[in-house]
């Protein structure tokens, strides 16, 4: 599941602008008075102004160069975990830290993505907080989830080029104490077919766009 584009709010919008421009080195794709768009390597990153401050989850891809650079610029504001440690290890190198608006996020070093990049490579995971976990993947079951995670408070629904990280209203999202909320989010991503899913309770937006054929040659 290729994560193309994430849709969020936010309060402070040229806050939040000058930080993933600046502080994150995203390039701005547009702009009107109430909203603004950055590249995030492949996928693409929206915030809209609201008057509330939601509060989400974001994960950004990266290969082992770039990750490193980002590392040493912002290894004092990195978030500890349990142990007290900001460098942390899954599958590869990991880190989290907050933006201005106090939003979980996370950078992942993986070895799929090109080596030579200087650049981030894509989102590769969302937050998306539900009451009943098992419904929630019952629900998401179009974006053909090939982890098939077993549990009441956490699940990953996707796969390895992009998931949805499926958790308990109210968990704490790792490695911070505040728990997670519900707050609107529209998801675009690559798959099988055309579909538009809108949940019936939550404000979460799915647009799923055909994934393209490779032109045969002839």
């Amino acid at each position: 599941m290729k994560i193309l584009h994430v849709h969020l709010e936010c309060n402070d919008l040229e806050k939040m602008k000058a930080f993933y421009i600046r502080f994150l080195k995203m390039e701005l794709e547009e702009e009107d008075s109430g909203s603004f768009t950055v590249k995030a390597g492949q996928s693409r990153l929206t915030f809209i102004k609201s008057e509330n401050r939601p509060y989400y989850h974001v994960c950004f891809r990266t290969n082992e160069r770039f990750f490193d650079l980002m590392f040493e610029k912002i290894e004092s504001s990195l978030l500890p975990n349990e142990k007290g440690e900001v460098s942390m290890f899954w599958k590869g190198k990991q880190a989290y830290f907050h933006d201005p608006e106090g939003n979980v996020l996370e950078m992942l070093e993986r070895k799929d993505v090109p080596a030579d990049l200087l650049d981030w490579f894509d989102v590769i995971e969302v937050g998306l907080p539900c009451e009943n976990i098992h419904h929630m993947q019952k629900e998401l079951s179009f974006l053909n989830d090939q982890f098939l995670a077993e549990s009441d408070t956490f699940a990953f629904v996707g796969d390895n080029n992009g998931a949805a990280v499926v958790v308990k209203e109210g968990r704490d999202w790792y490695p911070t104490a505040r728990g997670s909320e519900i707050h609107p989010i529209v998801l675009e991503v690559e798959g099988e077919i055309n579909l538009e899913y809108r949940h019936a309770e939550y404000p979460y937006t799915i647009v799923v766009k055909k994934r393209k054929k490779s032109a045969k040659l002839l």
